[in-house]
């Protein structure tokens, strides 16, 4: 990749041409994914409160604008209820357990040439206050 610029205005200090150059906000990247499916983990808090979730619904997603929607098979969720994904759980199903925290597993599959691009998670939910 190149970029060039051009200045033809110019001042003289010191018997010499002094040309001024300005640039902002130039980002230049590069990615190639070679695998067809990718996932991450985001956790989900009410840490600090008096409340636990009680009922968590599928995550919903937005895209960036100008992307292809996605679709079941290219963005998938799962719930877990422990840092380790071991305890897999289904969304919309009441949760009897003082759960403060829950994972997300999000996974993303390539579709023919798509890939998906996700701008932002909101993850639904009811939550009640803990009684001890």
């Amino acid at each position: 990749m190149q970029i060039k610029v051009k200045q033809p205005y110019w001042f003289r200090n010191d018997n010499k041409r002094v040309f001024m150059y300005g640039f902002q906000d130039i980002i230049v990247e590069y990615r190639e994914y070679s695998q067809d499916t990718a996932e991450f983990v985001t956790k989900f808090s009410l840490e600090g409160t008096d409340r636990r979730f009680a009922n968590i619904d599928s995550p919903k997603v937005t895209t960036p604008v100008g992307c292809p929607p996605f679709n079941d098979y290219t963005v998938k969720h799962e719930l877990y209820f422990d840092e380790g994904l071991s305890e897999k759980f289904n969304f919309s199903t009441d949760i009897f357990q003082p759960l403060q925290a829950v994972y997300v597993k999000t996974i993303l599959k390539t579709a023919g040439d798509q890939v998906p691009i996700l701008r932002e998670i909101e993850l639904p939910y009811r939550h009640e206050e803990i009684i001890e």
